[in-house]
């Protein structure tokens, strides 16, 4: 065993022939764009002696300059006399051609699973232009096309989407099916 001692860090045996010395530690940050928090674990280098990080993982809580588009009044969905319908004006939005207002995504997103369209909808409820690309063909297919007893292994709780909360009969753990058609709605 070690002589390193320390009463702050934790000793924990891995199951090999050495003991690992693990800081875990929680922290705040800021960056010229954004406000933040993370996780950290490092670990003891036994033939150094240096820390190295094991993980590392960050969750942005604010983007600067994009408050909310939080309107205390729902739009009222009747839009008389526009050249386009709803669903014209979203396909529109969804081009990207140089001829159309907003040539050009702020952020593309690879992936449209759970989080892909999380994060697709927070930054469009912040105003920011957002394309989202997946090698599916429609929504749900990466879950649609999973083994056949496939269930969410998180709780309901837990894979709730950002403004489109899941109806309340539901189960505690959704089943794959369940969830990809609810994806797609």
């Amino acid at each position: 065993m070690d002589s390193v001692s320390s009463a702050s860090v934790p000793v924990i045996y891995i199951g090999c022939a050495f003991i690992c010395y693990v800081l875990r530690g929680f922290f705040v940050f800021e960056t010229l764009s954004a406000f933040g928090e993370g996780v950290a674990r490092i670990q003891l280098d036994a033939d150094t002696g240096v820390f190295r990080a094991l993980t590392l993982s960050f969750s942005l809580h604010q983007l600067k300059g994009h408050s909310p588009l939080v309107d205390l009044s729902p739009p009222i969905g009747i839009e008389h006399g526009l050249a386009h319908n709803y669903l014209e004006r979203r396909e529109l939005a969804s081009y990207f051609k140089p001829e159309l207002p907003y040539p050009n995504p702020t952020v593309i997103i690879l992936g449209a699973g759970h989080s892909g369209l999380m994060l697709g909808a927070r930054l469009k409820r912040l105003g920011i232009l957002t394309l989202i690309v997946d090698r599916g063909e429609r929504l749900g297919d990466s879950w649609r096309k999973r083994y056949h007893s496939l269930m969410l292994q998180d709780t309901i709780w837990s894979d709730v989407f950002p403004y489109l909360p899941f109806p309340d009969d539901w189960p505690i753990h959704i089943p794959k099916d369940k969830y990809e058609t609810y994806t797609y709605l």
